[in-house]
């Protein structure tokens, strides 16, 4: 259970158009790309390439579906290499490394 930052970008079409979630750069989620963009398919306005956007959705709903997400993997959906393998093939490295990124994060709580 860790605390990590955030960031939704909402381009001016909103709600038309979903915003963008960022977590650090180089988070390690197989969802998250290197540069820190999350790969959620709520956030994806586009229809034919798996997009579930809808001009509806609350903030809250964007915020819990990246934290299921982030519990959750969706492996069909894989945006970073290194965490893929990690989580599919040493499951026990990707979880000791999920732990020190939190705790690197623990020391930023009051940050947030």
């Amino acid at each position: 259970g860790g605390k990590f930052p955030v960031t939704l970008v909402f381009p001016k079409e909103y709600p038309s158009m979903p915003p963008k979630a960022y977590l650090p750069k180089g988070f390690l989620h197989p969802n998250v790309y290197p540069e820190g963009l999350v790969c959620l398919s709520i956030l994806n306005g586009d229809p034919e390439m798996g997009g579930q956007w809808a001009p509806a959705l609350t903030v809250g709903q964007i915020l819990q579906g990246v934290q299921v997400l982030l519990d959750e993997p969706n492996l069909s959906s894989a945006a970073q290499d290194e965490a893929y393998s990690l989580f599919n093939f040493n499951r026990d490295k990707y979880n000791q490394e999920v732990r020190k990124q939190a705790l690197r994060y623990q020391d930023k709580e009051n940050d947030l």
